[in-house]
């Protein structure tokens, strides 16, 4: 299990990681794969939580959402491309409407009280 300075660690870089996606200096190939990634420190969420403080947990909670839940069970609020075809588009993460996904990332974040880094999103 980590560390609860690994999980702050991977806090501060998950935040950075949605800065870079929202300011669109990575498209949603490079920025998925990174971004599920980096939860391996919080494995199990529910136990290496309990460590954290609750902003820190509700970030937390937030981002896994982000990412679709833990067990993929918020996987259909991530918007989806209304022309992408199964089988005929094979980009990975290319079902995903990423305009659209940027927008939402932006509005879960800002109902949640979660700050995200400075992007172009931030004064819409």
């Amino acid at each position: 299990m980590s560390t609860v300075q690994e999980m702050r660690e991977s806090l501060v870089s998950i935040k950075h990681l949605l800065g870079e996606f929202l300011r669109g200096t990575i498209d949603i190939g490079q920025f998925m794969p990174r971004f599920n990634a980096m939860f391996a420190s919080f494995d199990p969420p529910d136990i290496t939580a309990a460590e954290l403080g609750s902003a820190e947990q509700k970030e937390l909670e937030v981002f896994i959402m982000l990412m679709g839940g833990w067990f993929s069970e918020d996987e259909h609020l991530i918007p989806r491309r209304k022309d992408w075809e199964c089988g005929e588009d094979l980009e990975p993460y290319s079902w995903i409407d990423a305009d659209a996904y940027r927008e939402w990332i932006v509005w879960v974040c800002s109902n949640a009280g979660v700050a995200l880094p400075e992007h172009p999103r931030a004064r819409e």
